[in-house]
């Protein structure tokens, strides 16, 4: 039987210790990809703990990225706690290339949450989709969307 252990008893008993084999910058991605990871696991918590030490440094080329995403959760986790969890969901799908599924749950978000302040950043992730898989007229749809406010 495997253990499961939280992110947050893992610092409490290695600490950074398994990151020190890894040079700096690479320490810094391995962190950023672990916050990503419990970041679709809706560990919100564990991913702004993982984050904070990211956007201290900010020479860091990860650092833009941490501090996009910290700023991401903080604003959602709370008011809008379903919709993070849903997009925390369709962007793993995205990320599996499961498109489908993915749009249908950007889609989701849109319609059950018009107002919430990650709509616009589900609109530009389903422009970004469509646009990567050359479906431009969807693309320019989502786009103009965002510009005439939902």
């Amino acid at each position: 039987m495997l253990l499961k252990i939280s992110w947050m008893m893992r610092q409490k008993i290695f600490g950074d210790g398994f990151l020190s084999i890894f040079k700096s910058d690479q320490r810094t991605d391995a962190q950023f990809r672990l916050a990503e990871i419990q970041f679709f696991k809706n560990n919100f918590d564990s991913v702004l703990a993982m984050l904070a030490p990211l956007t201290e440094n900010l020479k860091a080329d990860e650092s833009n990225d941490a501090l996009i995403l910290q700023y991401f959760v903080t604003e959602n986790r709370f008011q809008f706690a379903e919709a993070l969890k849903q997009y925390s969901h369709a962007e793993l799908l995205a990320r599996q290339f499961k498109i489908g599924e993915a749009i249908q749950e950007l889609s989701s978000i849109i319609d059950i949450y018009p107002t919430a302040p990650l709509a616009d950043d589900v609109l530009l992730k389903k422009g970004r989709i469509f646009n990567s898989f050359e479906t431009i007229c969807r693309c320019a749809e989502c786009i103009s969307k965002i510009i005439s406010g939902l």
